[in-house]
């Protein structure tokens, strides 16, 4: 048997491949994709499994009591999840509680100076269900690091040119939406005070989050040994409490209540 090694899982309901059991949250799919994951890792174990998104076909009874029978084996160390909603993460909760299994210990959130719909619902359960909050895209797809500019297509080579060469429409509203008039609006803002600190739009994102109440930790993604390094420092800045209250507000969206009692952000 290999020696065991500290390696991070993710697994969730995208599409691997064709039939209802190359996707999802079932049992069959969980137990084929960690299995696959232990083998290219070479690994015995992996110290926190992520469901990626949720999975609405699959009972979240059926998807927990897979994952506790994952930590039992000693498989896995730690079970989260990502992209879930406030009820999804409640569901998810009760579920392990009533089988007196494993919880979720994370969440995995898309949250940025220019991405906060998270703190209306999500933050606040995470926090009475005692998740840790690991937060991904702190950089906004690059906006925020002064990858895109307003007006201008993206330039090729970058992500969101290919995510805007892709045929699904989903992959074209994604880069629509993150190239939105109002989030450019909000990377001048972080510009105008990195400039006023003498330091970098992605030092000055990265330190506002870093600060943020009820956020574990950050998910750089750095691509080179540079990014790695400057994405450290980011985190490490003091950012001072005015210039934290001048993104704060910049950054602000007003929760909504619709008909059905269900708040979203706008």
């Amino acid at each position: 048997m290999a020696p065991c090694r500290r390696r991070p899982g993710h697994q969730g309901a995208a599409p691997q491949g064709a039939g209802p059991n190359r996707r999802g949250l079932s049992r069959v799919h969980l137990t084929r994709a960690l299995e696959a994951s232990l083998r290219r890792l070479d690994t015995d174990y992996v110290d926190l499994y992520q469901c990626h998104v949720a999975d609405p076909d699959t009972p979240i009874e059926e998807t927990m009591a897979t994952l506790d029978g994952f930590v039992r084996a000693g498989k896995v160390r730690y079970i989260g999840c990502s992209n879930f909603t406030a009820a999804g993460i409640v569901s998810a909760q009760w579920a392990a509680q009533r089988g007196a299994g494993t919880p979720f210990v994370s969440l995995q959130a898309n949250y940025s100076v220019m991405a906060r719909a998270i703190e209306a619902e999500i933050l606040p359960t995470c926090v009475q269900s005692g998740l840790g909050v690991l937060a991904y895209s702190p950089l906004g797809s690059g906006l925020l690091a002064g990858r895109y500019r307003r007006d201008t297509p993206p330039e090729p080579g970058s992500r969101l040119a290919e995510w805007a060469g892709m045929p699904s429409p989903m992959a074209r509203d994604f880069v629509a939406g993150v190239l939105a008039p109002r989030h450019f609006d909000i990377a001048d803002e972080v510009t105008a005070v990195a400039t006023a600190l003498h330091t970098t739009t992605a030092t000055i994102a990265l330190a506002w989050l870093a600060r943020r109440p009820s956020i574990t930790s950050v998910i750089l993604g750095p691509r080179t040994a540079d990014q790695l390094t400057a994405g450290l420092a980011g985190l490490a800045f003091d950012l001072p409490a005015q210039a934290a209250a001048r993104l704060d507000a910049a950054g602000q969206f007003t929760v909504v209540p619709p008909a059905n009692g269900q708040h979203r952000a706008a």
